[in-house]
């Protein structure tokens, strides 16, 4: 059965608004929006670009709404991983009077992870009524919407969630890392709890931020064993309910689950009961599991 949206107002057909495709320009190189975003990675330097075209005439003729100042064209850039959205607006009376229709939206990078969502919208900016119908339109009425767009962003270099920081600016001691955990309930999204901080003022940092450096086959395993170590230190000594057998796909419970069924053996209850009761053994298997140091030449 065909599937119908029904809005209390109303609101503009295709005719109306071209949304045109999206672009993005990652690292300053530009290209239009394809499933996948080749060469993304929590450094890279993300904007993205939208240059709809309407028809303001059609638009108040269809909705009722007079005023191209009272509404604005919006672009939404939504992360399920993260829970972020990212917004970007403009008057349509702007757009009009403007040489340039191009909408821009610069999210983080650091705030980003797996997929996006982008979606575009016409949405009233004040409350306003309806020449023809007398009825109020109110603020935040979507007049018209683009289809939204999906695109995954860890296709091609799939790293941890990691941000590059000066440990200075934030107080923090001298350290090379940092992981900087943000969640309080494991049914929690683990790319959206957990970021890994890497401190520019180390004289290091450039060999673990790069995985073309020399030394980086080195530094990986010390670093994926120090991630896990934290992470299970972390749930270990917290009050989380490791007994509840249910729990989302990609959330911290589900990735730690894989963590230490891949690395121990066992699920994440039985590694954190080992982690409290005989915590010298649970580092030698960290060394161990993570094959420290093995291919130190």
């Amino acid at each position: 059965m065909a599937r119908a949206r029904f809005m209390p107002h109303r609101t503009a057909d295709s005719s109306a608004v071209t949304w045109g495709g999206w672009w993005i320009r990652l690292n300053g190189q530009r290209r239009p929006v394809e499933d996948t975003l080749p060469g993304w990675d929590y450094a890279s330097e993300l904007t993205v670009e939208l240059q709809p075209s309407i028809d303001w005439s059609t638009v108040a003729e269809q909705t009722g709404v007079g005023d191209p100042a009272g509404v604005d064209v919006v672009i939404l850039l939504d992360c399920p991983a993260t829970g972020m959205r990212f917004t970007s607006a403009q008057p349509v009376a702007t757009l009009l009077s403007s040489d340039s229709n191009v909408m821009v939206l610069e999210p983080p990078s650091t705030q980003l992870a797996d997929a996006v969502r982008l979606s575009a919208h016409l949405a009233v900016n004040r409350s306003t009524i309806d020449a023809e119908s007398g009825a109020v339109v109110r603020i935040g009425s979507r007049l018209a919407w683009s289809d939204p767009r999906t695109v995954r962003l860890e296709g091609e270099n799939p790293r941890f969630p990691t941000e590059a920081v000066s440990f200075s600016q934030l107080g923090l001691e001298d350290a090379l890392w940092t992981l900087q955990v943000r969640f309080t309930d494991l049914q929690e999204s683990f790319l959206g709890g957990v970021r890994l901080l890497v401190n520019t003022d180390h004289p290091s940092s450039a060999a673990l931020l790069d995985t073309d450096h020399s030394h980086w086959s080195v530094l990986q395993p010390v670093l994926k064993m120090d991630i896990a170590r934290q992470l299970l230190l972390h749930v270990s000594f917290e009050a989380f309910d490791l007994t509840d057998q249910n729990w989302p796909e990609e959330s911290v419970r589900d990735v730690l689950e894989h963590l230490t069924d891949l690395y121990f053996g066992s699920d994440l209850a039985t590694t954190a009961q080992l982690v409290r009761s005989d915590h010298q053994r649970f580092e030698r298997r960290l060394q161990s599991r993570f094959e420290l140091l093995r291919n130190l030449k």
